[in-house]
């Protein structure tokens, strides 16, 4: 999609464009990156698929609800996920940051019981799933 296209559309049809575009060339994640509209912010917060534009995303996002949603995406960078404490992590962004991190079955195990025991934990992924690991 060209910039002026793209600014042509209204803030829903630009949200459902990037939920639907799929993997997107440099430009459209210039103008994805360049989105000021909250709602769209928030549709591209769940839908974008490239790990640089969330990060990006993250970086420049100041809502602290939409940088969770973006934090808890299952492509976001594993520095984000594992970030975002465990009673706003979301099965697809931990399985992500599992996989990402190369835990084997062993430690998946012990890492799923610990979960299932503590969904309200409020401590972030990363420093919980350490914690287990060492025994705490």
């Amino acid at each position: 999609m060209e910039s002026e296209q793209y600014s042509q559309l209204d803030p829903q049809a630009r949200a459902r464009w990037i939920t639907d575009v799929g993997a997107q060339s440099a430009e459209e994640e210039e103008l994805i990156a360049g989105e000021r509209h909250p709602f769209v912010r928030a549709e591209a917060a769940s839908s974008v698929t490239s790990t640089a534009l969330l990060q990006r995303l993250y970086d420049d996002e100041p809502d602290p609800g939409v940088r969770d949603v973006i934090a808890t995406n299952r492509h976001a960078p594993l520095a984000l996920i594992g970030s975002v404490p465990v009673d706003r992590q979301i099965a697809a962004a931990i399985v992500a940051y599992l996989d990402g991190r190369g835990f084997r079955a062993p430690e998946r195990e012990l890492i799923g019981e610990a979960l299932s025991a503590h969904p309200t934990d409020g401590r972030p992924l990363e420093v919980f799933i350490a914690e287990v690991l060492a025994g705490q």
